[in-house]
């Protein structure tokens, strides 16, 4: 339930950055594939930071994960 908010949130922070000048925009594309690239990051750190407590709930119902 991480990963949505968290590629929403760095999208939404990478759009300010390019509206402000700290990043420049793509002259062709704009800042589209900038902000693809931080959605793309933040929906994996948040499937990442996820991991444990899937973990934690497949050992609840007794599925012992491999490794």
């Amino acid at each position: 339930f991480t990963a949505l908010p968290l590629s929403l949130g760095s999208m939404l922070v990478t759009q300010g950055l390019v509206s402000k000048g700290i990043f420049s925009a793509n002259p062709r594309f704009g800042a589209f594939p900038k902000m693809a690239i931080a959605g793309v990051l933040g929906y994996a750190v948040g499937k990442v930071s996820y991991i444990g407590e899937c973990q934690k709930k497949f050992q609840k119902i007794g599925i012992v994960p491999c490794g």
